[in-house]
């Protein structure tokens, strides 16, 4: 029996290692159920004073030790800070009051030294002396991001500060974030059910319910409005997490909004668990979360800005620079997932030794201590996979030593921060990028790198789809289907991406309008642009060859916004049904030809010779650098594979 069960062990762990096999989710952490704290003593909402010394212990550890010298290093310099005049509704007070606090108050808890808490105090009281922590609008009438953000380091202060607090004051706390805080949640859920209460798309799903939960957790006992605050949060969250943690562990708000979103949510969940005892339904580990959070990050440290997110947003990374404070992937997520891994990963612990934490907090999350379990620090990065698809919200990185891309085809979402931008790209070659995405602000279609049709934009609700995913030996190939994305305005229009021996690109777009030949295909740059009859040259450190193989074209570019610039293709004679075939060749222009004959067409690149095929389903690659290519089929199956261990 003992060869039998050891010989299932071998062939499963091979079947891991294969290439190609199939990808096994990562499984939860085996624990015993918690039980419930004891809330009549303070702390309670993520350790208690008996557990209190087992994490002091912790902090006397690497990777904790160096991490916390930082951080009491920022609440010295909070300490000193002067309270500010500036109110919470129309600035960021909220948010410097939240690193402020969540900063000071573990300082104090952990340090026991009274000027820290008594500094948090002061900040706390400051906001409990304003008028409002939220402003009724026409489209919200409760509460709104900055009533959750102080809601939440209200709660950690009364949590972790409680012992500086006399009766009075308790009672003071108790009764102002009862007016400011609670009451205005409340009626968003129970009087005005606001737009966001079971939104699981928006991020001001988790930041509503996980902050002003959070308060009511603290408050637990204390008020029956808090009683019933923390009860709708955890009604409300695990359906959130539910929702936006999308199939192998993508977003569709992008990943700025998705972090925000999903912090504020674990903020709350993990403090829940704790106290009360439950566990969350939801899984993380089985959707791969925060492998994401890593891929769309590119070589030149610079993130995938799809959705409505900024270029620079996350760029650099805080263990390279640590004034970088949110750069590369979140910290603190990245240590939860991790934790809650069986066996723990390679991956997003060096995500979370390496990624930065939040502008406010100088990039040193407190839920980093409290989610980072207890293990050595993370080693190297592990090595990424070469071609990925994250199903879920329909992103794809295809990657090699010389090329980075990552493409957006999914979902133009009606409920959230949005982008008109399925079927664009952003392209890294030699670490200099090439293909910029103007980001936030800029949701029109036309200024992005993807397909126009008669100028309109893609309508929210607009739904891509994959009909192939291929890996080979020579080549990496997708086939994004944008069909139902242009308000029936097409009959067909697929973009096919094809890597080719990890040095160039072919961009195969067919299209057939209900009638219209106003087709357009752009491609978005910061970098200098010249044209030429089949295209341009993006110019930067290096360069970038966009050549149009066919149809012949009629080359213009243009602003899109700010340094933002495009080129465009249109072809010179224009058709309601047209297949573009470009080719984007970094360093010296290229020999490149295009034939048809019978249904069939060659593409030649420097002497590389690529087959395709006229089919039901459009034009579509049969044979790459002599490499046969596999018929398209749905990618169904999950590409993503964890790190092993």
């Amino acid at each position: 029996m003992k060869n039998v069960l050891a010989l299932l062990l071998i062939c499963g762990l091979a079947l891991a290692l294969v290439p190609g096999g199939p990808a096994v989710a990562a499984k939860r952490v085996k624990k015993d159920k918690p039980e419930k704290v004891e809330r009549d003593d303070r702390p309670y909402l993520y350790f208690t004073n008996k557990s209190l010394a087992d994490f002091k212990a912790k902090l006397k550890k690497e990777p904790f030790a160096s991490r916390w010298g930082k951080l009491i290093g920022i609440a010295n310099d909070y300490a000193a800070k002067p309270l500010s005049n500036e109110k919470v509704i129309g600035g960021n007070r909220a948010r410097t009051a939240e690193g402020m606090i969540d900063i000071l108050g573990m300082a104090y808890v952990v340090s026991g030294e009274k000027r820290y808490g008594e500094r948090a105090k002061q900040e706390v009281w400051a906001l409990l002396e304003q008028d409002k922590w939220h402003e009724p609008k026409s489209w919200n009438k409760g509460a709104e991001l900055p009533t959750a953000e102080c809601c939440m380091s209200c709660a950690r202060f009364y949590d972790w500060c409680h012992d500086l607090l006399k009766e009075e004051e308790c009672e003071y706390f108790s009764q102002r974030v009862l007016e400011l805080g609670l009451r205005p949640y409340l009626d968003s859920v129970d009087k005005h059910h606001d737009w966001w209460v079971d939104n699981y798309v928006t991020n001001w799903c988790g930041v509503l319910h996980g902050g002003c939960g959070l308060l009511g957790l603290a408050l637990y006992d204390e008020l029956p409005e808090a009683k019933k605050a923390a009860d709708h949060a955890w009604e409300y969250l695990p359906k959130f997490l539910d929702g936006v943690i999308l199939k192998d562990g993508g977003g569709h708000e992008g990943d700025m909004y998705w972090r925000y979103g999903v912090s504020f949510g674990f903020i709350f969940v993990t403090a829940y668990e704790h106290v009360m005892g439950e566990e969350l339904p939801l899984d993380p580990s089985e959707r791969m979360a925060g492998y994401w959070d890593v891929y769309l990050q590119g070589p030149d440290d610079v993130y995938a800005n799809f959705n409505d997110m900024n270029e620079d947003t996350f760029s650099g990374l805080w263990s390279k620079d640590s004034r970088k404070w949110e750069g590369g992937p979140s910290s603190s997520l990245n240590a939860l997932f991790e934790a809650r891994t069986e066996g723990g990963d390679p991956l997003l612990l060096w995500a979370a030794d390496n990624g930065g934490g939040g502008a406010f907090d100088n990039g040193i999350s407190v839920n980093w201590f409290l989610w980072r379990r207890e293990a050595p620090p993370a080693g190297d990065k592990p090595e990424l996979q070469p071609a990925v698809l994250f199903r879920g919200c329909g992103h794809a990185v295809l990657r090699s030593d010389k090329l980075w891309l990552a493409y957006n085809g999914g979902w133009i979402s009606d409920k959230s921060h949005n982008n008109n931008d399925l079927g664009t790209f952003v392209l890294v070659c030699d670490g200099e990028r090439f293909i910029h995405d103007p980001g936030y602000d800029k949701n029109d279609t036309d200024k992005h790198t993807t397909i126009t049709i008669d100028g309109k934009s893609q309508p929210k609700a607009s739904q891509a789809s994959y009909k192939a995913f291929v890996e080979g030996k020579k080549f990496s190939w997708f086939m994004s289907d944008l069909s139902d994305c242009y308000g029936g305005a097409t009959k067909r229009a697929v973009r096919s991406v094809i890597m080719v021996d990890g040095e160039y690109l072919v961009i195969l777009d067919d299209v057939e309008t209900t009638g219209t030949t106003d087709i357009d295909v752009r491609f978005q740059t910061k970098l200098k642009i010249d044209t030429n009859d089949t295209g341009g040259v993006f110019s930067g450190k290096g360069k970038l060859n966009i050549v149009a193989a066919t149809p012949a074209v009629n080359v213009s570019t243009g602003d899109t916004a700010g340094a933002v610039k495009y080129l465009s293709l249109r072809a010179a004679q224009p058709d309601k049904e047209v297949a573009f075939v470009t080719v984007l060749y970094p360093g010296s222009a290229p020999r490149v030809d295009w034939k048809v004959k019978g249904g069939k067409g060659t593409l030649t690149v420097n002497g590389d010779k690529h087959e395709f095929a006229q089919t039901s389903a459009g034009w579509v690659p049969t044979k790459i650098s002599g490499e046969k290519v596999p018929k398209p089929e749905e990618p169904n199956d999950r590409i993503l594979k964890p790190v092993q261990k």
